[in-house]
């Protein structure tokens, strides 16, 4: 099969938090509103799947069939990719590791990671909580002691932040990120600030046990980072995250012109600009899959790309 740039439709995912600010933002064609989540890369059969127009296919059937594009030897795409506009707090929740997941909901874990796309002042991420052990955790959460225990930082535009398994977060409102992380959907819900579901008329379900099950406690995660961008053949790159058997991202800003290569497959977004690559014009909010091996890419206009891949441990 011929090694080509391939464009992926998004799925788009109604939820309470959400408004219309990623149709404003990327242009996305839906009229979804709230609308929360974008999953520019997703193979969830009977969940999500991204249609290939240009193949007349889905993700996941392009993977299965032909593996030789991805290099990979998982039996499902390792990665997951959603652009998400928080227009009111999310949930406060944590994600399971795989043993975990896959015993108590056949599902992989999902240790995931946050790019910000944009903030807006005064914008925050609860992350972690002050509890010194499980023990003190379980209390505070049974006690409803929030103020006390959530804990929070303040990103900036450029931002990263890794979330393992087992790590109490959420988005705040008014933010814009890019969530990296495994192939699955799988989270467990600590806590909703007591809100109603305007559609439902009632609160959203709680996973407190599970919850209490998976948290680490204490916490001791690094936080926020914002590493320094290198140039390469024009292109001003910038690593975020490179862990084998979990996934990687990157950064790519062209003003111009610039070549980028990778062996790697990679799925690349385009988070702002237009021109084109090898040839092929592209905008903002589109994601394309390059496939392994593909060859260096010809980027000409301006572009910043977020680009998203995977190597094998």
């Amino acid at each position: 099969m011929n090694k080509k740039m391939y464009l992926l439709k998004p799925e788009y995912k109604e939820r309470i938090w959400g408004g219309t600010r990623l149709q404003e933002t990327f242009g996305f064609d839906t009229d979804i509103n709230p609308l929360g989540e974008a999953w520019v890369v997703t193979s969830l059969v009977g969940n999500a799947d991204n249609e290939i127009e240009e193949l007349g296919t889905t993700l996941d059937t392009l993977y299965q069939q032909h593996r030789e594009l991805f290099g990979t030897k998982d039996d499902l795409l390792p990665v997951k990719v959603m652009i998400i506009a928080s227009e009111d707090n999310l949930s406060v929740q944590v994600h399971p590791n795989h043993e975990y997941a896959l015993k108590h909901d056949n599902s992989l874990g999902k240790p995931e990671a946050w790019y910000i796309i944009d903030a807006k002042e005064g914008a925050k991420i609860e992350f972690g909580h002050t509890a010194k052990d499980k023990e003190e955790l379980k209390a505070m959460i049974e006690a409803g002691k929030w103020s006390d225990l959530l804990t929070y930082v303040y990103p900036k535009k450029g931002d990263f932040l890794m979330v393992p398994d087992g790590v109490m977060h959420a988005l705040g409102k008014d933010l814009v990120v890019c969530e990296i992380s495994k192939n699955a959907d799988l989270t467990y819900r600590v806590y909703d600030y007591d809100r109603v579901d305007k559609k439902t008329g009632k609160t959203r379900e709680l996973h407190l046990q599970k919850s209490l099950d998976v948290l680490h406690a204490p916490h001791n995660e690094e936080g926020l980072i914002h590493p320094e961008a290198v140039e390469v053949n024009g292109c001003m790159v910038t690593n975020y995250y490179d862990v084998p058997g979990q996934f990687t991202f990157k950064r790519i800003e062209v003003s111009d012109k610039g070549v980028f290569e990778q062996e790697e497959f990679g799925f690349y977004f385009i988070c702002s600009g237009e021109g084109t690559i090898n040839g092929r014009t592209c905008k903002t909010g589109e994601t394309y899959l390059v496939p392994k091996g593909h060859g260096p890419l010809e980027i000409c206009g301006k572009f910043d790309i977020l680009l998203n891949t995977y190597r094998e441990e």
